[in-house]
């Protein structure tokens, strides 16, 4: 790694990660002390809704149905979007009917808003999916 990289980034504790210019062995160099790191991390106030760490935060009954009906969402909305496109790819489609292009344009546009959701909504559950189960 020291021959390949320019920066390292740090997990120190409590969710704070430290870039280091350098390589590891640079790294290595310039990290503070683990007593300096832990002392300082104590130090920080704790949030008032913060969790206790020995909790697993389990999945409710809703969010394990929402989280295996995303795939078909996903899949339904791509084929849709995929239609649409091989639609307003055809030049005799805009000739039949240049407003049902543009509505298919529009539509397009709002199937790529409504994939990002769930691709995020997706990303989410899959995160507190990985926490209950570790």
């Amino acid at each position: 790694l020291n021959n390949v990289v320019t920066q390292v980034f740090a997990f120190e504790g409590d969710g704070h990660v430290q870039a280091y210019a350098g390589g590891y062995d640079d790294w290595l160099q310039q990290r503070p002390v683990a007593g300096v790191v832990a002392s300082a991390s104590r130090g920080a106030p704790q949030p008032a809704n913060a969790r206790p760490t020995g909790r697993r935060a389990k999945m409710s009954f809703n969010e394990v149905r929402e989280l295996e009906s995303l795939p078909a969402k996903i899949d339904a909305l791509e084929k849709e979007q995929a239609a649409l496109q091989a639609r307003l790819a055809d030049p005799a489609f805009y000739a039949k009917s240049p407003q049902l292009a543009t509505s298919s344009g529009a539509r397009i546009n709002e199937i790529g808003v409504e994939l990002e959701a769930i691709l995020a909504r997706w990303e989410v559950l899959e995160a507190k999916k990985a926490e209950a189960g570790a």
